[in-house]
């Protein structure tokens, strides 16, 4: 047993006294069975009895007013939904939330120690120190950042009440207005306009108008206007009629369908989340009809809308930590199955799968990938990867260029100077993945 093991049965045995006052105490006896017997020295006497003293006396005061405390004394926590302005609990931000304290008596030379507790997951929580008196509330701001999406419950508090000298403490756990209260997370809000709209169940002939975006070939016409330029007036038209009549892009043409989405992303991968979730929300701007699944869903009803799937991606994290990359073919064929008898009419061709970049060094999540896209090859259905990379975190500054650097100087130093990774041409970051799916004439997309 090391030394660092002895604070944690001192605990478990629930003893007042701490490693502190525990050696406090065997240095009061040494002395006391020491030199003041065997030696008659009246200094290691009074010295003795004195520190065995007071440790006796702190430990009488820390246990009856621990007790008192213990009966009286609530804390509870006031989440960003309860405050103004109300903020979004979304993770990987920092999030102020309050703790209301109820009236607190504490003598002099003693304070009172919280600390927030939550059931799973690691999220780090500051310890706050109480000391005085306080005859009202008293608020303690608790700064927390989640470090991924979820349903997050609190275990509690832990309260320590405990002398400033560090030789006893008497310790509680504060559950009776916290316990049971549980916060829900979501994924970082993202836009995501660069990935193309691709339909599953797509009937041929069936298209969507999109007006605000004319994008189309110059076949329509309109009245003229300086700022179309003399290249778009049709003059025949304006020697027959003389009337200036200027050619109009038509609208654009979006396929209308089924959009089939599946999302491969665990704990620590909300980036893959916010952009399948943003992703979505284009289609329901569309008008589009969704089908949406994700990891570890296993039976569950597939999300139709972006609310639902954001739902469906918390609830599901804490069982995608617990899922195996060998279990990712079997929960897509159990979507599958799902999606098939709610899609009796038609026959889906192909689902999008979003996937995260980060996963790729990994070769048995990779070999999982790729078996995920043979299980819908098995029923007919073509997989589409969307490679979805993390955002970058932001480097440090270099070092500033000195004012008035000629220009000369300056293009030597560029041809001298390696430029930084990430400025020079990109590695390709998944061969494997590509390489699969070209093999299997699958399509990729980043």
């Amino acid at each position: 047993m090391g030394r660092a093991d002895l604070p944690k049965l001192l605990r478990r045995a629930n003893l007042i006294i701490t490693t502190r006052g525990l050696l406090l105490a065997l240095f009061a006896v040494y002395l006391f069975s020491g030199p003041a017997i065997l030696e008659a020295d009246i200094i290691a006497t009074i010295l003795s009895l004195g520190l065995l003293a007071l440790l006796v006396t702190l430990m009488l005061i820390t246990a009856v007013g621990g007790v008192l405390l213990k009966k009286s004394f609530g804390v509870t926590l006031i989440p960003p939904q309860d405050q103004a302005p109300v903020p979004a609990l979304e993770s990987g931000k920092n999030l102020s939330f309050l703790l209301r304290c109820n009236t607190l008596q504490l003598l002099p030379l003693y304070q009172l120690s919280l600390k927030l507790e939550f059931e799973r997951g690691t999220i780090i929580t500051a310890t706050h120190t109480l000391k005085g008196s306080s005859y009202g509330h008293r608020f303690i701001r608790e700064q927390l950042k989640f470090p991924h999406r979820g349903i997050w419950h609190i275990r509690g508090l832990t309260a320590k009440l405990h002398d400033q000298f560090g030789l006893t403490s008497f310790d509680w756990k504060l559950t009776a207005e916290l316990s049971g209260q549980s916060l829900r997370v979501k994924p970082p809000s993202r836009s995501e306009g660069r990935l193309p709209i691709l339909s599953s169940c797509r009937r041929s002939g069936d298209t969507l108008i999109d007006i605000q975006n004319r994008q189309g070939d110059y076949f329509d016409l309109k009245q003229y206007h300086p700022s179309d330029g003399l290249k778009k007036i049709v003059w025949k038209i304006f020697a027959k009629s003389g009337k200036l009549i200027a050619r109009h892009p038509e609208p654009s043409m979006t396929p209308e369908g089924q959009v089939i989405a599946y999302c491969l992303a665990g704990p620590q991968e909300d980036f893959v989340c916010a952009a399948a979730l943003g992703y979505l929300r284009r289609l329901e701007e569309l008008e589009l009809e969704i089908f949406f699944g994700c990891e570890a869903m296993r039976q569950m009803e597939p999300a139709q809308d972006s609310q639902i799937a954001e739902d469906l991606l918390i609830e599901t994290v804490w069982q995608s930590a617990c899922s195996s990359a060998a279990s990712l073919p079997t929960q897509m064929r159990q979507f599958i199955g799902v999606l098939q008898s709610k899609l009796r009419d038609t026959s889906p061709e192909r689902v999008i799968i979003f996937c995260s970049t980060t996963r790729l060094g990994d070769e048995e999540m990779l070999n999982a990938y790729v078996a995920c896209g043979h299980a819908l090859e098995e029923s007919g259905i073509n997989p589409v990867f969307f490679l979805i990379a993390p955002d970058p975190t932001p480097t440090a500054a270099s070092s500033p260029t000195p004012a008035r650097v000629p220009k000369f100087w300056q293009d030597i130093g560029n041809l001298i100077i390696e430029p930084p990774s990430g400025t020079a041409l990109q590695p390709q970051h998944h061969p494997a993945l590509t390489a699969a799916c070209m093999r299997n004439h699958w399509q990729v997309l980043d």
